[in-house]
């Protein structure tokens, strides 16, 4: 198998009102590239990813840059409006004659096995999710946040609700409006047997190719993937990141389809603590009435002894929680109709 190599630099999602747009091109071909992962190459955070056009919203003062995408590899380059990324490649190419699946299945295997001295099962995780209108530029519409175990534990759980949400019930799918769901929680793999096996499976269904020291996995429609960044000394995966996109929802009425999604888990192992961190960016816009809603995610282990909660529900009273914040709104959105 052939394949690109370029040289290497790694790239969490820093929207606000200020971005400005840049264009990501292969000029040569004449194509936008979408699923472009870019990074601010000075404190290797993600800044955002390519749309279908192209196109992402970049900090100004963000100068320079690592292009992160699997038909071009790892490209570092300066901010500009528009990217020729095909005409910046310093390109090495080399036939590997190896199965890039089955290695990184044993680098998984390994990482689960140092992993797992800390278990999820043990661990306590701090949150805080947002959802704004319209790409972050518009209004604040939920916030929620507060703390939470493997065993639907909630801690100091907090909900804001705008009445601006009457204004988008008719015309997006349910899950648009949680801020947290089971979902987000998946991607603790490597100290978790259910969903490192979830993992494995999925890996083994899927294409695997190898850029550098990077395994990039290829869903069914060969554009959406994941990225394993590796430590190439203990061959563990120190960052994965998801850039496939998927639809909420097979009712044509009420289908909110992710449009974009950006998810970076970073792990690192201190002693024998697993430190854990998810930062999550999705867009949803409505095929019924093009409405767009943007949620930020952020998931993080913590230590009870530095960071004490206060106030302990279950599920039941964490749901019953939710379920009266969005009775209020439903009401309002009632009697705005009447």
């Amino acid at each position: 198998m052939r394949v690109l190599l370029f040289l290497e630099c790694f790239l969490f999602l820093i929207i606000d009102k200020s971005l400005g747009q840049t264009i990501i091109k292969d000029c040569s071909a004449g194509q936008f590239v979408a699923d472009v992962v870019v990074y601010d190459a000075e404190n290797n955070t993600i800044v955002g990813i390519s749309n279908a056009d192209g196109i992402v919203e970049i900090d100004p003062k963000v100068l320079d840059l690592s292009l992160v995408h699997p038909d071009y590899g790892t490209i570092k380059t300066t901010r500009h409006e528009v990217i020729c990324i095909d005409q910046l490649l310093n390109t090495i190419v080399i036939d590997l004659h190896f199965d890039a699946k089955k290695e990184l299945l044993g680098i998984l295997e390994n990482t689960y096995d140092l992993y797992r001295i800390d278990p999820y099962e043990e661990q306590v995780f701090s949150y805080i999710g947002k959802i704004y209108e319209n790409n972050n530029e518009g209004e604040l519409l939920i916030q929620e946040k507060g703390g939470f175990n493997k065993n639907s534990t909630f801690y100091d759980t907090s909900f804001f609700m705008s009445d601006r949400l009457v204004d988008f019930f008719d015309n997006m799918s349910l899950v648009a409006f949680h801020p947290l769901i089971a979902d987000d929680k998946i991607y603790f793999f490597f100290n978790s047997e259910k969903h490192f096996k979830r993992l494995i499976k999925k890996v083994k269904a899927s294409e695997v190719n190898k850029i550098n020291s990077d395994y990039f996995v290829y869903d069914i429609t060969g554009i959406n993937y994941w990225q394993f960044e590796i430590d190439p000394i203990e061959k563990r995966v120190i960052r994965f990141v998801n850039s496939k996109e998927v639809l909420l929802s097979s009712d044509n009425r009420w289908q909110s389809p992710i449009v974009q999604r950006l998810i970076e888990v970073r792990y690192s192992l201190v002693g024998t603590k697993l430190e854990q961190r998810l930062d999550l960016f999705e867009l949803y816009k409505s095929t019924r009435s093009g409405q767009a809603m943007a949620k930020n995610l952020t998931i993080k282990t913590v230590n009870l002894a530095d960071e004490p909660f206060g106030t302990i529900n279950s599920l039941s009273e964490y749901s019953k929680l939710k379920r009266y914040k969005r009775r209020q709104v439903i009401e309002l959105a009632d009697r705005k109709k009447e």
